[in-house]
């Protein structure tokens, strides 16, 4: 009974919070302005390593941003 309690309390804050326009879960790593860096230090051959020391985020975030990046890149060129 505990839990459903609970459960339906965590139910409206979360339609409460994005019914005002917010976010609701973890917040993102990067913003948009980092993701177009990122991004614009691939684009210039530098390894994820090197992008991910120099910007001081994790590899594995710098990899995925550049994954995303360049399939919606792909996909605005054949569009």
């Amino acid at each position: 009974m505990e839990r459903l309690a609970i459960n339906e309390r965590i139910a409206a804050a979360r339609e409460r919070v994005e019914s005002e326009g917010g976010k609701w879960g973890r917040p993102r790593r990067l913003d948009a302005a980092s993701e177009r860096r990122v991004f614009q230090m691939h684009k210039e051959d530098r390894s994820l390593r090197e992008i991910a020391v120099a910007l001081k985020i994790p590899r594995a975030t710098v990899g995925r941003t550049v994954a995303r990046l360049a399939k919606a890149a792909q996909a605005q060129e054949t569009a």
